[in-house]
C-alpha cells in the first residue's frame, strides 16, 4: 500500500475543505457587513435629513414673525415695486437673507383662489453669487407643484420640505411659517429656500466613510480571516487522521518521530515533508556509513 498516495490525498481533501469553509465565512461575513452598513446609512441619511427640516422649520418661523401683516395687505400690483413702502416691506427679508447662511431665496406667498401667489422677495435687492434670475413681480402666480407651500396657505401650519429637491442652484429644501395681522387673522407664509450645502458634505462624507465593508467591518479581508479560520479549525483533525494512519503501519519516518519532530512535519506542506523525510534518510544513511558524526556533521576528535 502506497501510504505516501494516502497522506497525500488526506491532506489533499483537509485543504479543500478549509478553502470551501473559509470562502462560506467570508460571504457570510461580506454578506452581514453589507446589510449592516445599508441599515447604517439609511438610519444617518435620515436622521440627516430630520436634522435639516427641524432647523428649517426654526428658521421660517423666525422669518415670519418679522414680516408686517397689515403693511403686507396693501401689495396687489407689480406697479408697487421700487415704491418706498415696497422697499420699507422687504427691508427685513433682505437683512435675514444677508444674516443667514446657505439661503437661496426669502419671499412671501398668499392664496387666491386656490392658487399661491408670490408678493415680497428679498431677490429685489440681493442675490446669492451665481443666481442671474429676475425677482418675481408682485402678485405672480405660482404653477410649480408644492405640496407643502399649499398645505401651509390652506392650513395655516408651519411646513417643510419632505426631501431635497434639485434646482438650477443646486440641492435645496423649502420651509413655509405662517403670519398674521395685528388681529390675528391669517395673511400669508412666509418661505425660505436653503441650499443644502453642508447636509450634501455630510453625506459625502458618510459615504466615503461606509464605500469600504472590508476595512469598516474587519480588520483585513473576510476572505482570508474566513480561510484562516477554516485552517485553524482543520488542522488538528487532520493531525489526528495523520498520526491514526502512522499508529496503523503509515510511513516510517512518522511512526518513528517523536512528538515534536511530528507536530513539526505536519506543519510543512507535502512537498516540505517529503523532501525533509529524504534529507533525514540520507543524513541516518551517511552516518552509518562515516561513523559517529557529530550534529555538525564533523567527526568527534580522537583520544
Amino acid at each position: 500500500m502506497d501510504f505516501r498516495f494516502i497522506k497525500a490525498s488526506a491532506t489533499g481533501s483537509a485543504r479543500a475543505s478549509a478553502r470551501r469553509e473559509g470562502l462560506g465565512a467570508g460571504l457570510g461575513i461580506l454578506l452581514v457587513s453589507c446589510v449592516g452598513l445599508g441599515v447604517i446609512y439609511s438610519a444617518a441619511s435620515r436622521a440627516q435629513t430630520a436634522a435639516v427640516r427641524t432647523e428649517l422649520s426654526q428658521l421660517a418661523r423666525a422669518l415670519a414673525v418679522q414680516v408686517d401683516g397689515d403693511g403686507h395687505r396693501q401689495f396687489q400690483s407689480a406697479a408697487q415695486m421700487g415704491t418706498a413702502e415696497h422697499l420699507r416691506a422687504i427691508a427685513p427679508l433682505v437683512a435675514f437673507h444677508k444674516a443667514t447662511a446657505d439661503l437661496v431665496y426669502v419671499y412671501t406667498a398668499v392664496l387666491r383662489q386656490n392658487k399661491p401667489y408670490f408678493v415680497l422677495g428679498s431677490d429685489y435687492l440681493y442675490h446669492i453669487p451665481g443666481d442671474d434670475q429676475l425677482p418675481d413681480p408682485i402678485m405672480t402666480r405660482y404653477d410649480g407643484d408644492d405640496p407643502q407651500m399649499l398645505q401651509a396657505l390652506q392650513e395655516h401650519v408651519v411646513t417643510v420640505s419632505e426631501q431635497p429637491v434639485v434646482g438650477s442652484v443646486g440641492v435645496y429644501m423649502s420651509a413655509y411659517a405662517p403670519f398674521f395681522d395685528s388681529h390675528g387673522d391669517f395673511v400669508g407664509i412666509a418661505a425660505i429656500d436653503m441650499r443644502l450645502t453642508l447636509f450634501e458634505q455630510r453625506r459625502a462624507a458618510l459615504r466615503r466613510a461606509l464605500r469600504d465593508p472590508w476595512h469598516t467591518t474587519t480588520a483585513g479581508s473576510p476572505r482570508d480571516a474566513g480561510f484562516r479560520r477554516a485552517r485553524r479549525r482543520a488542522r488538528p483533525a487532520r493531525a489526528r487522521g495523520l498520526r491514526r494512519r502512522g499508529r496503523q503501519g503509515g510511513p516510517r519516518s512518522l511512526r518513528r518521530a517523536p512528538p515534536s519532530a511530528l507536530s513539526a512535519t505536519l506543519r510543512l506542506s507535502p512537498r516540505a515533508a517529503c523532501r525533509s523525510r529524504r534529507a533525514r534518510r540520507r543524513r541516518r544513511a551517511r552516518g552509518k556509513r562515516d561513523g559517529p558524526h557529530d550534529r555538525r556533521g564533523t567527526a568527534p576528535a580522537r583520544q
